[in-house]
């Protein structure tokens, strides 16, 4: 016999594995088949699937499941599935809850010279961030409960305290993923006035708990890691404004400057063995502007004073970018990098206030933020304030 083979179609008609290659050598009087390792970076579409893809080839267990997949069209998702860049959805709920924590703080709580004010309200928050090649989408919903005093000092300053509670449930943008998360928050608040301008501060410290189940699953694999950790986080917000007053009608264009800093303990998963990723610290820092204006109407019903109003602000980042996530599969490090926000938002609300009396304010308020990464789909709070 003589000659040489017409065609040689490596992975799909020989070895059925995507990054499994065949070679033919020919000798004088010989041939030889050969079965090579084709790089697993080669199969990469983004950068972050290049550094997943090369730290499993380093590891010899994770190079024998990833060589068991079939398909090229396969092997990007594989790579998605290793990575543990889902866990960025931990600073997008911090930051979202900084947001809407310092927003609803800012509103007037009715509080009366020389008498003790306090409020409760109870919240719920849905978001949803967006997909790329790297990570799918991510849903959260947040549910709250807000409590706190003030006490007003003069006509012109209100000081006092508050401490939020905060459970959270998201996904961690793969299929059967979950993460919770548990937050308590501290803080204090002063309001000012001076004629028609007002002002408003608050400081406040956060600490988290972070519960996470994540499916790694690909062709000719199956495996669940788990992980547990804590994080905290500081926020400061000023904002400010001046009211215009036309009849029964307020406008109160505003400004505000809001500062947060976040960060979550390393971690290692268990449970899923040669896949178990052991994930660096993270920190995530935002610097964030907003212009806005708020509008007001003065309204009786049966003699109850009802009080609608609507707001719109442009919200910008200054700082929050992409960050990297370190990470490493057993000795062998790498890092991925999250999404970089986009700069602008736009923040849509409305409310009503219906004083009871000299005394009590009951009031609701609901908003919706969108054009970034992470869009806020609905924030909803339902309160009462009491002077005594």
């Amino acid at each position: 016999m003589s000659g040489q083979f017409g065609t040689v179609s490596g992975t799909a008609a020989v070895t059925n594995r995507a990054a499994v290659g065949a070679t033919v050598t020919y000798g004088a009087n010989s041939v030889t088949f050969a079965v090579v390792q084709l790089p697993f970076a080669g199969f990469a579409l983004t950068p972050n699937q290049t550094a997943v893809a090369n730290a499993a080839q380093a590891s010899p267990e994770l190079t024998v499941a990833l060589d068991a997949v079939p398909l090229a069209n396969q092997l990007p998702a594989a790579f998605n599935a290793l990575s543990p860049q889902g866990y960025e959805i931990w600073s997008a709920i911090a930051l979202a809850d900084a947001t809407a924590l310092t927003d609803r703080l800012a509103r007037d709580d009715g509080a009366i010279v020389g008498q003790d004010n306090y409020y409760f309200d109870v919240n719920q928050r849905r978001g949803r961030t967006q997909a790329d090649l790297d990570v799918g989408t991510s849903t959260f919903t947040s549910t709250g409960v807000l409590i706190g005093g003030n006490r007003g000092l003069s006509s012109d300053l209100t000081v006092g305290g508050f401490f939020e509670h905060a459970d959270t449930t998201a996904d961690l943008a793969s299929p059967g993923s979950r993460t919770s998360v548990k937050g308590n928050t501290f803080g204090v608040r002063a309001a000012g006035t001076q004629g028609p301008w007002f002002t408003h501060a608050v400081l406040a410290y956060g600490f988290t708990s972070y519960n996470s189940t994540r499916p790694v699953m690909f062709p000719g694999t199956a495996a669940v890691a788990t992980s547990q950790t804590h994080g905290h986080q500081w926020i400061a917000d000023l904002s400010g404004g001046h009211r215009f007053t036309f009849g029964d009608a307020t406008i109160s264009p505003y400004a505000g400057l809001l500062v947060s800093r976040w960060h979550a303990n390393g971690f290692t998963e268990s449970g899923a063995g040669a896949y178990d990723a052991t994930v660096a610290g993270q920190s995530a820092h935002s610097l964030r502007t907003q212009l806005g204006v708020e509008g007001q109407l003065g309204w009786s019903v049966a003699s109850m004073p009802l009080h609608p109003h609507v707001r719109a602000a442009w919200l910008h980042e200054l700082d929050n970018g992409a960050r990297t996530i370190d990470a490493a599969f057993g000795t062998i490090d790498y890092a991925v990098a999250t999404r970089a926000p986009q700069r602008d938002s736009a923040q849509l609300g409305a409310g009503l206030d219906l004083v009871l009396g000299p005394r009590a304010l009951l009031f609701t308020d609901y908003t919706t933020q969108t054009g970034g990464i992470t869009r806020i789909l609905s924030d909803w709070r339902v309160g009462l304030s009491v002077n005594f």
